[in-house]
C-alpha cells in the first residue's frame, strides 16, 4: 500500500502503471531533450501530466510500482533478494541511475502468491 499527497501525485518517478506509465519518465526526458526538444516543455508533457492529484474518494489504484513519500508492506514477503537499488551496471564502466522502487516492488510481486500493489487515495502524506 502506498501513499499520495494532499496536493499534486509527486512521485512519479516510481509510479509505473501499465499501459499509461510503463517506462521511467526522467529517462525518457533526458533521452529527448538530447535531441534538442526543451525540458520544460518534456517535463510538462511527460512528467506534469501524472501529477493530478488523487481524489480521496477514489477506490484503491493498482500499480506495479509507487511510492508517494510512504508504503505499507506486508513483513511476510520481505525477502533477502529484493533490496532497494537504484543503480543498473550498464557495461564495464557505466552505471544507469533507476528509481530504486521499480526494482524493489517487481522483485517482491516475484515472491508474493497475490503480487498486488496499491496506491491509496485515503493514504495521504503532507
Amino acid at each position: 500500500m502506498t501513499a499520495t499527497q494532499r496536493s499534486e501525485y509527486y512521485d512519479i518517478w516510481a509510479l509505473r502503471v501499465d499501459p499509461i506509465l510503463s517506462f521511467d519518465c526522467w529517462e525518457v526526458v533526458d533521452r529527448l531533450t538530447s535531441h534538442m526538444i526543451r525540458r520544460d516543455f518534456l517535463s510538462d508533457h511527460i512528467v506534469a501530466i501524472h501529477q493530478e492529484p488523487i481524489p480521496k474518494n477514489l477506490s484503491l489504484i493498482e500499480v506495479q510500482s509507487a511510492f508517494g513519500g510512504a508504503a505499507i508492506y506486508n513483513a511476510k514477503y520481505l525477502n533477502q533478494n529484493c533490496l532497494y537499488n537504484g543503480t543498473i551496471v550498464g557495461g564495464y564502466w557505466s552505471y544507469i541511475e533507476q528509481c530504486e522502487h521499480v526494482p524493489f516492488h517487481y522483485c517482491l510481486q516475484q515472491y508474493a502468491p497475490h503480487p498486488k500493489i496499491y496506491i491509496n487515495p485515503r493514504f495521504q502524506i503532507c
